[in-house]
């Protein structure tokens, strides 16, 4: 898969934003982004990031809301004049990417697109999950990503890469935002817990799947395995990812991932547990499947990208 790396918004700060198309301030369409009837004012009301980012010369001007102010969005202007569009959750956490509609999959807004807030109904549809072909950016200051696993890559996995987020409220968010991933579990309660991120046409991901194999019959490992759709081959067939979804169990997870069988499925619950899975998978900052979230004996937050030993 050929992935159009993209800087995050903080990049801003560090001169590495990459140029962006100026907008004007979304309408507001019947798809659920909102137009503000005026800019938010430069208050504590503000999450802190945009404050932060306004303390060190950044303009940020509020434009728009998705749901009830579940997701809000900016548009930046650095000092030299290069603009991006962002969006911040409640939490506080900054992304920018592609934000998709639950009910149907299409594109509802995309920060880094031409222009950056799309408005016509027929041009979100023919961009929805069908087309969905960028991984998630990843933060600047990250480790180098695994290699993306693609069809034709030699024999041999790639190398975990790790990267252990800070400690603080920002982990502990994350690690509790896991547990609205639709999710395939296994192994004895009580064990450790793993949280893996999986395509499941990547084979570095069966591989994976396959080396945890004895932990998880010997009761030393409780996995969560988070089915998504990021390689070119997934989303081509999206129905199969899913299906995986649709009903997860730990049987029919081991009937593709052994036989290659699954049952397709393009029902709304499946699209929305897709939709939640990839926004999720996108909160990692990583760039590449299989991806590992679990907690070390020291209870730090541990991300590791790759196909990876526990």
């Amino acid at each position: 898969m050929t992935a159009r790396l993209r800087r995050v918004a903080l990049g801003l700060l560090l001169g590495l934003l990459s140029s962006a198309a100026r907008a004007e301030a979304p309408e507001s369409p019947a798809d659920g982004v909102r137009a503000p009837s005026a800019p938010a004012p430069d208050s504590a009301a503000d999450p802190p990031i945009i404050q932060r980012l306004r303390e060190r010369g950044v303009t940020a001007e509020f434009v728009g809301s998705i749901g009830r102010d579940d997701l809000r969005i900016w548009r930046l202007v650095s000092a030299d004049e290069r603009s991006a569009m962002v969006i911040t959750t409640q939490e506080g956490f900054l992304l920018q990417g592609r934000i998709f509609a639950p009910n149907d999959g299409s594109l509802l807004v995309a920060t880094q697109g031409n222009p950056p807030v799309l408005r016509d109904k027929k041009d979100r549809l023919k961009h929805g999950f069908p087309l969905l072909r960028d991984t998630p950016p990843a933060p600047a200051d990250a480790a180098p990503p695994a290699a993306t696993p693609p069809a034709a890559a030699g024999p041999s996995a790639p190398r975990p890469a790790s990267v252990t987020p800070a400690a603080g409220p920002s982990a502990a968010t994350l690690w509790a935002q896991l547990g609205q991933a639709t999710v395939i579990e296994e192994g004895a309660v009580g064990a450790p817990l793993v949280y893996i991120f999986i395509d499941p046409f990547c084979r570095y991901c069966h591989q994976q799947w396959a080396m945890l194999r004895d932990r998880v019959r010997q009761g030393q490992l409780r996995v969560r395995w988070a089915p998504v759709a990021v390689l070119d081959v997934s989303l081509r067939q999206v129905g199969v990812v899913m299906g995986l979804l649709d009903r997860p169990s730990a049987a029919a997870l081991a009937d593709w991932m052994q036989h290659r069988r699954a049952s397709q499925q393009q029902s709304e619950a499946a699209k929305l547990a897709l939709a939640r899975n990839l926004a999720l998978f996108a909160a990692l900052g990583v760039r590449s499947v299989p991806a590992l979230v679990y907690k070390d004996q020291a209870g730090e937050l541990v991300l590791k990208a790759g196909v990876t030993p526990l």
